[in-house]
């Protein structure tokens, strides 16, 4: 499952994504010495009339950039999830379920704002949690915004869940790891 957690996490952190994510298609292949995907043969059957192709709308320059941001950030974070169980938690923590459950995201947002206090240093960001500039890392809010957040959640001071903090501090980790392991030649 760690694996999947890492794929699933460097494909979010390079599309910056801030919602769960759906899994559409599951499927077993194998990886050659060289790099490349190798599928088994399943038989299929097809019939084309007239020779129509379907295209694809995405540039295939566009993708392989995008293919390269995610193959980079996943093996940093592959790399490092060995060795540093900061990593391996953050990458756990900053996955979503598709829910609407406000304790869900209660707990959530706790456990998230703990793995990045964890992980701080090794981001970079060693006064994370301490940080009395009003700097934004991404996003519209502070680390200093993001921490007073938590310690309101974690007492039970707020009636719902504010959405806007939920997606600012994914924003702000996702940028965090974005300049830690993008373009990292692994």
């Amino acid at each position: 499952m760690q694996a999947v957690n890492t794929v699933a996490a460097a494909v979010k952190v390079e599309q910056n994504v801030t919602h769960h994510i759906d899994e559409l298609f599951s499927f077993s292949c194998f990886v050659s010495d060289d790099g490349w995907a190798v599928y088994t043969q399943e038989p299929t059957m097809s019939i084309s009339y007239g020779g129509l192709r379907k295209s694809s709308p995405v540039d295939a320059e566009d993708l392989r950039e995008k293919l390269t941001g995610v193959r980079s950030i996943h093996e940093g974070l592959r790399l490092d999830s060995l060795t540093k169980p900061q990593v391996a938690e953050l990458i756990d923590s900053i996955l979503l379920d598709k829910t609407q459950d406000d304790g869900y995201f209660r707990l959530w947002y706790l456990r998230l704002c703990q793995a990045i206090a964890d992980a701080k240093r090794l981001l970079g960001h060693p006064k994370f949690e301490d940080d009395t500039n009003a700097n934004v890392i991404a996003g519209k809010l502070t680390s200093k915004e993001l921490k007073d957040y938590r310690h309101n959640i974690a007492h039970w001071w707020t009636g719902n869940v504010d959405y806007s903090f939920v997606t600012g501090i994914q924003q702000t980790v996702l940028e965090l790891l974005r300049r830690k392991y993008r373009g990292r030649t692994p």
